[in-house]
């Protein structure tokens, strides 16, 4: 097995030595036993349901999400980073009971901290009341999961252009509608109308008449359950629902919930084939009354056909589909509303430019039971779709590059699933044709490949071969579930009732739309192909989810169920074209401008020839890159000793370098130094606007701030430091003023400057002193005057990025709006350190380039003395500094 101690340090699986089956899961195994659950496999996330609280989500960890560990809060913090560029998503996949819905919590819970403006905080209880409603609503208990979602949602939130929170949306599709009615053995309804019958005994809720929840058809179950008298959860339901929607539409919300439970008890009954209702039925009775509706009028609607010519009763078997149709009818256009109105609470009122945006997709897990019905079908479908684009992001398109810049590959087992997802399509169409005549005793499933695998041709079974195995599906039923048909005269008679709530949430009944477009089917497509459209739109995150066995115990890993989700959920894959592939690509062009310094090479040559000998130079083995027609392609890591090599001979030259003393090894030589009269005429330049910071500083000493800059010194004073942006912490504030001991004086009598006119590293010196001093001064004014900036004008992060202990190396700055030149002053001192920032307009960012290509370590010997002789930023702490600048 693979050394435990190394193993502590990685964090990837891309990154581990040996990639065998035993070895992924021991290293996945070792981490989630040490409440390490989140393990990242190259950008993609994984998590692993620990089934118990662990402390990982706390305030601590918010404040510490730049950090490049795996974590919720990593991909969450990422996303928002890179907002202004493209809209962000975050695909959150995995079984039910591996946590999706958690995740998306975590994720909604870091995005709504880490603004701390207090004006946020209505939108922010919004989001989290939102949230809880379509959970209630929309969960129940299932076997395989307590609190699963039985629906897909959407949580999008939006930003304006400096990147306040202004609201945010939710977005659902296919509610398992058909729960209300029906359900497996030991399985519940949705968590809402048990929290509703925990207050049968409550005086103040007589007038629901509700009873136990087995005393209801729709709610009663086959498992021991007793039945939940304590309201104490109901109460807190019950005021959040009233700050939300008001009392009034609270109470007619809960009435509309029970009349749904009073509908399922209503006896029919039959007498020669015809269906009848007892008119002392109390249900129908009390079903009528809390619908404000006429008693006879709906006692006809629920046994009697419709229809001019004759009047004649349905069989029990029909009245009984329709009335099941009718309740869950109710409930969808009541769940629709729900989603509705928590929109119109979060939704942003914003009118200004198109909004920056962060998606978060929860979609339920693959399912597959020993009887998988039509919810089921439909489900997986889903699922497939989206594994569909999982491949096609991750791997198809990087396939595809590869096959275009004519690299081979070998040992990559890659499976489209575009032929199951055809298939499955293919069904939907008879289904929907058939939907279309009303064919109902034709079998429409006659003629499909998923019909003829069955070895029983004479059953309604489909067998499928999913991206996850095969499952055999129970169809006879699927035609009755994709119509979902309810009768006009039952949408009709909501809409008379006395209740203008009730008139309002069932007026909308599609009933101008054809048979085909009213089928779930239909809409399932349309939804979840609308989702893939928006998604390609977007810059996209996964995260799969694993649970670690069925039984949902903590501190329980089943290494056979980790294997096999694993498997299914593309990660072996990924995991296979990382360590197959060549995931690190460089043009010709790039290579030599990075790299051609580590050897000469005769300039007459090709560029594949010239990268060739550099390659051989350096001893780079031939079977850890391919030369492509545009590129090098690299395996992991093999780029890595090219650039150490090429550090280590950029640092031996600058040994070679003749400075001054002062200046022996502490500065690297620029291919584009300027001329020494250049360097003493911008230096003095600089010098002359260190003296006009010098004096707004004093300015600001005697009080004579507000006028310069009309900024109110009482309205600064009265600013909440604790809810702004860190700017510069205690300790940094300490750095800085120790930096500025260490300078030499820069006032106008400085009798240094006169003595050294014409010595030009003196004034290099000096020219990069005043950089620093210039920066001192600038955080000096912008902690005075960050208030008015943050709130008034575009202004966000001054954030660098290093990896390695690599500085100023492609770095990303997010620059704070106009304030004192900050980027002119941090452009100039990379400059000096032979390197360039330049603006990326695709990004909307900047980053550094070396022109040079000089990497300073902290081990290395030039780092050491920089540190000792305490010069310029090139310190620990400055850098320290520069990055959290107002994180």
């Amino acid at each position: 097995m693979f050394d435990c101690d190394r193993q502590d340090s990685l964090d990837n699986l891309i990154d581990l030595p040996r990639k065998t089956e035993d070895e992924i899961i021991d290293y996945l195994k070792k981490r989630y036993l040490s409440d390490k659950i989140y393990t990242f496999c190259g950008p993609i996330l994984i998590s692993i349901n620990p089934y118990r609280q662990i402390d990982i989500f706390n305030e601590t960890f918010i404040q510490n999400c730049a950090t490049k560990k795996p974590h919720i809060y990593s991909i969450a913090n990422t996303a928002f980073k890179n907002i202004r560029s493209k809209n962000q998503s975050i695909i959150i996949c995995g079984e039910s009971g591996s946590g999706k819905s958690q995740n998306a919590i975590h994720i909604l819970k870091y995005l709504t901290k880490i603004d701390g403006d207090i004006g946020l905080n209505l939108i922010q209880e919004n989001i989290k009341n939102m949230n809880n409603f379509i959970e209630l609503f929309g969960n129940c208990r299932t076997s395989k999961n307590y609190n699963s979602s039985r629906f897909a949602k959407i949580i999008t939130i939006d930003y304006d252009s400096s990147l306040k929170m202004i609201g945010a949306n939710l977005n659902t599709f296919f509610l398992q509608i058909s729960r209300v009615t029906a359900r497996r053995k030991n399985e519940r309804n949705f968590h809402i109308f048990y929290e509703l019958c925990s207050i049968s005994k409550s005086d103040n809720f007589k007038y629901l008449h509700l009873e136990e929840f087995n005393c209801f058809n729709y709610t009663k179950t086959n498992e021991h359950l007793e039945q939940n008298n304590n309201s104490t959860k109901f109460d807190q339901i019950y005021e959040n629902l009233i700050k939300s929607f008001g009392e009034k539409k609270t109470v007619n919300v809960l009435k509309v919930l029970s009349a749904i439970m009073h509908l399922g008890n209503i006896e029919i009954e039959e007498i020669q084939e015809k269906s009848y209702i007892k008119e002392n039925d109390q249900s129908l009775q009390i079903f009528c009354q809390l619908m404000q509706i006429n008693f006879e009028s709906m006692l006809t609607t629920l046994t009697k056909r419709k229809n001019p010519m004759f009047d004649a009763n349905f069989d029990r078997n029909k009245a009984l589909v329709l009335r099941d149709s009718f309740a869950k009818h109710m409930y969808s256009k009541l769940f629709d509303w729900i989603v509705s109105e928590t929109n119109l609470k979060c939704s942003s009122n914003f009118s200004g430019e198109k909004p920056h945006s962060i998606n978060i997709i929860d979609i339920f897990g693959f399912e597959f039971f020993e009887q998988n019905s039509f919810e089921n079908f439909c489900i997986n479908y889903s699922n497939e779709k989206i594994h569909n684009y999982f491949m096609e992001i991750n791997l198809k398109f990087e396939i595809e590059e590869y096959s275009k810049d004519g690299i081979k590959l070998s040992n990559i087992d890659y499976k489209d699933n575009y032929q199951e997802i055809k298939e499955i399509e293919n069904i939907f169409n008879l289904l929907e044709d058939s939907c279309k005549i009303n064919a109902k005793e034709k079998k429409w499933y006659e003629g499909s490949k998923a019909h003829e695998r069955m070895k029983k041709k004479n059953h309604p079974f489909l067998l499928i071969n999913h991206y996850v195995q095969q499952v055999e599906y129970d169809a006879s039923d699927f035609f009755e579930k994709n119509q979902n048909d309810v009768k006009t005269d039952q949408l009709e008679i909501l809409k008379t009732s006395e209740n203008e709530f009730f008139q309002k949430v069932f007026s909308n009944d599609n009933s101008n739309l054809n048979m085909s477009g009213k089928t779930v089917t239909h809409k399932l497509r349309k939804s979840v192909n609308e989702l893939i459209k928006n998604l390609k739109e977007t810059n996209p995150y996964f995260i799969r989810c694993f649970k670690p066995n069925n039984e949902r115990s903590p501190s329980n890993f089943d290494s056979k169920i980790i294997l096999e989700q694993l498997k299914n959920q593309g990660i072996k894959e990924m995991i296979c074209i990382n360590e197959n592939g060549y995931p690190q690509k460089i043009s010709y062009d790039e290579f030599l401008e990075q790299f051609g310094s580590i050897k000469d090479v005769d300039a007459n040559l090709p560029s594949k020839k010239k990268c060739r000998h550099i390659l051989d130079f350096v001893g780079i083995k031939e079977e850890t890159y391919q030369f492509g027609s545009e590129k090098i392609h690299f395996q992991r890591h093999s780029i890595d000793l090219l650039k150490s090599h090429a550090l280590k001979d950029n640092n031996d030259r600058s040994k070679d370098l003749s400075y001054d003393s002062d200046l022996n090894q502490s500065l690297i030589t620029n291919k584009k130094r300027k001329s020494d009269e250049e360097l003493i005429s911008s230096s003095k330049k600089l010098y002359s606007e260190i003296n006009e910071i010098e004096r707004a500083r004093n300015c600001v000493n005697q009080k004579r701030y507000e006028e310069e800059l009309n900024v109110s010194l009482s309205q600064i004073n009265d600013i909440d430091r604790q809810s702004t942006p860190k700017t510069m912490r205690f300790e940094e504030q300490m750095v800085c003023e120790n930096a500025e001991n260490s300078l030499e004086p820069m006032n106008e009598s400085d009798s240094n400057i006169s003595k050294t006119e014409n010595n030009p590293d003196y004034w290099l010196k000096l020219k990069c002193q005043l950089h620093l001093k210039k920066l001192q001064y600038t955080y000096f004014l912008y902690e005075i005057v960050r208030e008015p900036y943050i709130k008034g004008i575009n202004s966000h992060i001054l954030k660098a990025e290093y990896k390695d202990k690599k500085i100023f190396r492609n770095c990303i700055f997010c620059l704070p709006f106009g304030l004192f030149n900050i980027l002119d002053e941090i452009k100039k001192i990379i400059f000096y350190f032979g390197g360039d920032l330049i603006f990326d307009s695709k990004k909307d960012s900047y980053y550094t380039h070396y022109i040079t290509d000089v990497e300073i370590y902290e081990n290395s010997d030039l780092f050491k003395k920089l540190i000792i002789e305490q010069k310029i930023i090139v310190r620990v702490d400055w850098l320290k500094l520069i990055y959290s600048f107002t994180e």
